[in-house]
């Protein structure tokens, strides 16, 4: 996950102040410009990245282990664990346009949407249908729903934003 996630805090790092600046001044072109770059860069990054690990994930394995049953053990569950994240860049993207707009409770919320309120269940949940790959199953189903839940939210909010102001 790491793989993906640092370049991707990396970019929104980058991109938070130049939105913020824009949506300041009122240039909500500008902003809507940078968002667009912003998730087409970010997902595609994150998607590409994702499928490589989910279609071969022996050979990510095989960057740190020698094991034989290690790497065998990875190449079962890593694709159930990541299978939700191929959408996350989209999420991080609106996530991360939320606190440059200054609206940091929803990025919140949606964090917490992710790790608390969707994962924790789903990790008791799950593993009951599915036994221990329920668990790995719980990271998939949250952030899936997650990335959906924050893209329809950011869909809704996004234009009123813009509408309202800085």
């Amino acid at each position: 996950m790491m793989f993906g996630s640092v370049p991707l805090t990396g970019f929104a790092q980058g991109f938070i102040p130049v939105v913020s600046y824009n949506f300041g001044w009122g240039n909500s072109d500008r902003v809507r410009q940078c968002f667009r770059i912003s998730v087409t860069v970010m997902f595609f990054f994150n998607f590409i990245l994702m499928l490589f690990m989910i279609l071969f994930p022996g050979v990510l394995a095989s960057f740190f282990t020698d094991d034989p049953d290690l790497v065998a053990q990875v190449k079962h569950m890593a694709p159930l664990f990541l299978a939700g994240s191929v959408i996350f860049g989209m999420q991080r993207a609106c996530q991360n346009t939320f606190i440059a707009l200054g609206e940091a409770r929803i990025s919140l919320f949606i964090a917490l949407l992710r790790k608390v309120i969707l994962l924790v269940p789903f990790a008791f949940i799950l593993p009951r249908f599915f036994n221990v790959e329920g668990v790995y199953l719980a990271e998939s189903f949250a952030d899936a729903i997650a990335a959906i839940c924050c893209i329809t939210i950011f869909a809704v909010v996004f234009p009123k934003i813009l509408r309202k102001g800085a």
